[in-house]
């Protein structure tokens, strides 16, 4: 896990002179609840597709992998920042998450829907984004129950 981890961060280092972040494709870490790989695939206008392979610590003594998808919507001129101090968003969606369990031999799984919401800061002549989500959750499966997570992350784009 960490080669995989040194290699992607390689990689994007070596991605630093692409274009605006508002298209194309990310690539990046988030750190919080869960913690792991994010990436982003714009699909033109204000919409976006956000992916998550990631690891939730949540349960003590449980190795649990958190994959998730969401469709995002961004309102990309709600806030007004200077002319060369980059550009900050406000973004909503939906999706679902599966969690999986590895407790005592067994492989439980858990499905549950994500409405994320956050704020991303696009970095000025950097092909960067820096973001801050909230995520509330309802588990559906398999048992309903009302969770949230956050995190911090970083993304490159690819053109």
């Amino acid at each position: 896990m960490k080669r995989i981890f040194c290699l992607t961060i390689i990689l994007l280092m070596g991605y630093t002179f692409c274009f605006a972040q508002s298209t194309g494709f990310g690539m990046g870490i988030v750190l919080g609840e869960p913690t792991g790989l994010n990436f982003k695939l714009w699909l033109g206008g204000p919409s976006a597709l956000d992916l998550g392979l990631a690891w939730a610590f949540f349960e003590p003594n449980t190795n649990t992998l958190q994959v998730y998808a969401d469709y995002l919507f961004h309102f990309l001129d709600l806030f007004k920042l200077p002319a060369n101090a980059g550009r900050l968003v406000l973004y909503f969606g939906a999706g679902g998450r599966i969690l999986v369990f590895n407790t005592e031999g067994n492989l439980p799984l858990s499905l549950g829907v994500r409405i994320p919401v956050g704020l991303t800061y696009f970095i000025p002549n950097v092909p960067m984004d820096v973001f801050l989500e909230i995520v509330p959750i309802m588990a559906l499966l398999p048992a309903t129950a009302f969770q949230a997570s956050a995190g911090l992350g970083v993304r490159f784009f690819f053109q």
